[in-house]
């Protein structure tokens, strides 16, 4: 077992060599890479058992952030983490199908960055207002509250709708002013 020390960023090997980062740049896949030469590997006694290159050194990667995960394995056991996943399968999943199969979420609705976001903004607060509406009072009636915020956010659906609405008819002005005009000889 390869044993990393952090204090000289290295990995030490069971015959107890230093394995060294071999590139200093950070990498593209998200993992650091370190290797020892092969002549040192070839006078090892565990060399026929930790070597399968016929070129190089021994190799190990590490992940950029293995310094988190480890702190999280050291949080939870390994029962707890395996509940944790399986309980973020229906919660945070079915929040995202249910913004796309309800809301739209499944496609930009307005072109541009911020525009997406106010949508994915909107979604989200939408699905959030429903949980809201969902509590109800001890007679199964909505309580007075939930039946105000419903009420209420039904208006300001309205007026978002004709903002955005609005909003597009200025931009359809603004690019047919930008338009160059055409002119013919």
């Amino acid at each position: 077992m390869f044993k990393y020390d952090k204090h000289d960023d290295c990995f030490v090997c069971p015959a107890g060599q230093k394995l060294l980062r071999y590139n200093h740049k950070k990498p593209d896949d998200g993992r650091w890479r370190y290797q020892v030469e092969r002549k040192v590997c070839q006078e090892c006694r565990f060399f026929s058992q930790c070597l399968t290159s016929k070129t190089r050194g021994r190799q190990v990667s590490r992940n950029l952030n293995a310094e988190y995960v480890e702190w999280a394995d050291g949080c939870l056991g390994r029962h707890e983490r395996k509940q944790l996943m399986s309980r973020r399968q229906y919660k945070v999943e079915g929040s995202f199908a249910n913004a796309a199969n309800n809301h739209g979420f499944k496609r930009a609705r307005w072109r541009g960055l911020d525009m997406v976001q106010i949508q994915n903004n909107m979604i989200a607060a939408i699905q959030n207002i429903g949980k809201l509406l969902r509590y109800v009072g001890a007679d199964g009636k909505l309580t007075s509250a939930a039946m105000s915020t419903k009420a209420f956010f039904k208006d300001i659906a309205r007026v978002l709708h004709r903002l955005f609405s609005i909003y597009a008819m200025y931009e359809r002005m603004l690019s047919y002013q930008r338009a160059k005009p055409v002119y013919f000889r």
